[in-house]
């Protein structure tokens, strides 16, 4: 297997570990990498993970990017379902939560996008485009 991500529980279970890569979808082990299994009913399997994010707050919210957007799992990578609210381009190259708890995501030539969740409020998307020539991050 070809993987180009991974990612661990920050909170909960340290032991479940999740990995993906070009030419598959996602893989989990809830016992520290022996054995795997794959996940993630939803993501077809044309889908290759460009990246990961486990949300902090919520150990079971698992979202994962690709060449064809973002897809959320609310139940721990069994299931997961397209989650591209906003994104204008749909190749995702990588996803990170922030302290506060938003996520936001870098697409290849298309800007970051920024989703907010906050309580008892519809869930917020905003665009960014950086000015040129910047650098947003490095990709492996």
């Amino acid at each position: 297997m070809d993987i180009k991500r991974s990612g661990s529980q920050p909170s909960g279970n340290p032991a479940t570990v999740y990995a993906g890569g070009s030419a598959v979808s996602l893989f989990k082990s809830t016992d520290g990498g022996a054995p795997w299994r794959q996940a993630g009913q939803g993501l077809s399997g044309a889908v290759g993970v460009t990246a990961l994010a486990i949300d902090p707050s919520h150990s079971t919210n698992i979202y994962a990017g690709s060449t064809q957007g973002i897809f959320r799992s609310v139940d721990g990578a069994l299931t997961f379902s397209a989650f591209s609210i906003g994104l204008t381009n749909p190749s995702v190259s990588a996803l990170v939560f922030d302290s506060t708890g938003s996520l936001h995501a870098a697409t290849d030539g298309g800007g970051v996008f920024d989703y907010e969740f906050l309580p008892n409020r519809p869930l917020v998307s905003t665009a960014r485009r950086p000015p040129a020539p910047r650098v947003l991050g490095v990709r492996q």
